[in-house]
């Protein structure tokens, strides 16, 4: 967002300071040395800047991609929630292993 980072090339601090920032300290940016365009931040945060990302919903290409990513992820929820119950009463796992189980998922 511009409103936050200008051009990019303005320090970014607090809640908009990305985590590569804190792992590696050689990707930090450079600040820039003319501090002209530095924007006062929490004054120019507002309610409105949370909810402004929804607004990408409206583009039917972000709407169906979302909505395929919700499905998938749905169905896969299901199948992991009916899973557990069926290696338990069918197959007679304990939790330890059950929980093994789950592990090529995680990979």
């Amino acid at each position: 967002m511009r409103t936050i980072a200008g051009n990019g090339s303005i320090k970014l601090s607090g809640i908009h300071k990305p985590l590569i920032y804190s792992i590696d300290q050689k990707s930090e940016p450079e600040p820039e040395k003319d501090t002209s365009q530095k924007l006062d931040i929490r004054s120019s945060f507002s309610f409105r800047d949370i909810i402004l990302p929804f607004k990408f919903l409206r583009e039917k290409d972000v709407f169906v991609t979302l909505l395929f990513g919700a499905i998938v992820y749905t169905i896969f929820s299901m199948v992991a929630a009916s899973t557990t119950v069926s290696l338990k009463k069918i197959y007679g796992f304990n939790d330890v292993l059950v929980g093994i189980s789950f592990l090529p998922n995680g990979m």
